[in-house]
């Protein structure tokens, strides 16, 4: 039962301090970017579906992670929304808006 009451506990301070990273977050840049290379690695036991879109963000590829519906709507050269955010503790993160 302890076991339980610590697994909650844990899963619930986690989702407080994502949402607290999120909170304080600010925007830095929102910019539209090519996508040069785009892949899939299927499902399977205990492993999940990942749709990877490589985008160039000036003489640098960034790997995005799409859900499956925008990764089939996406072409090789075609560009994509995406905004950057820095975060008070560190944990930066993209969106991608579409």
């Amino acid at each position: 039962m302890s076991a339980l009451v610590l697994m909650i506990t844990t899963g619930i301070i986690f989702f407080a301090f994502n949402e607290l990273n999120i909170y304080l977050s600010q925007k830095t840049k929102c910019d539209s970017f090519y996508i040069t290379n785009k892949y899939r690695e299927e499902s399977g036991f205990r492993k999940p579906e990942i749709n990877t879109l490589v985008v160039d963000l000036i003489n640098k590829k960034e790997t995005v992670v799409s859900k499956h519906e925008l990764w089939l709507s996406k072409e090789i050269g075609d560009r994509i929304n995406l905004c950057f955010y820095e975060s008070f503790f560190g944990f930066n993160y993209t969106e991608i808006n579409e």
